[in-house]
């Protein structure tokens, strides 16, 4: 599992370094580029502050909150009939529900897991939204080429598949068995950012049209 986390922090490194290229280009996917760039950022401020044997938790919740953040408004962009998206009052509810879930904790879990399940079901929910408007509505001629198709993907596989990893191991799974399960989520992460990169090619195909 070590050479699946090199890589997967790796990825994140690349992700985010290639979305800085395109940041002042692609006005429209401000909002996933700045996503790719803020976890890059907690990744290497992560990586600094395990090498100083500093305890790095906080960065945990500090990247769900981040995450959130610049998904629900990349995604009110995208289902702009849906209003309540990326309203104020919507995003204050969710951040309260949020802060609320740290009073609940799960004794087999090293890290709170309640804030990560809560935005894996929201992030999961928009993006079957998405192709529920899709499917409903299409948008686009030859959808294989969008950016947004692959970016959609990619949050689709990682959050819905780590939300499943959380509720089996915080409510199914032995304590011992804990780590071994989790570290599956590394592996989840680098097949998210490929599908980024994917998305990040397509955006620069289409920028070059």
């Amino acid at each position: 599992m070590n050479n699946i986390l090199f890589f997967s922090a790796l990825s994140t490194f690349l992700v985010g370094i290639y979305s800085i290229l395109f940041i002042r280009k692609a006005q429209e996917f401000k909002w996933v580029l700045n996503y790719c760039i803020f976890n890059a950022i907690i990744e290497a401020l992560t990586l600094i502050l395990a090498w100083w044997q500093i305890n790095n938790i906080i960065l945990i919740y500090v990247l769900v909150f981040g995450e959130l953040f610049f998904l629900i408004k990349y995604f009110s962009n995208l289902l702009e009939n849906v209003k309540w998206i990326g309203s104020w009052k919507s995003l204050v509810i969710l951040f309260l529900l949020l802060i609320s879930t740290f009073a609940i904790k799960h004794p087999q879990a090293y890290i709170n897991p309640n804030p990560q399940i809560i935005e894996g079901l929201y992030i999961t929910f928009l993006c079957l939204l998405f192709f529920n408007k899709e499917l409903k509505h299409p948008k686009y001629t030859n959808i294989l080429i969008e950016p947004s198709f692959w970016f959609i993907v990619g949050f689709l596989f990682y959050y819905g598949c780590s939300l499943l990893i959380l509720l089996s191991t915080n409510y199914f799974f032995e304590a011992e068995k804990f780590i071994y399960v989790w570290n599956i989520h590394n592996l989840l992460y680098l097949i998210k950012n490929i599908f980024l990169i994917v998305g990040l090619i397509c955006l620069s195909r289409l920028l070059k049209s």
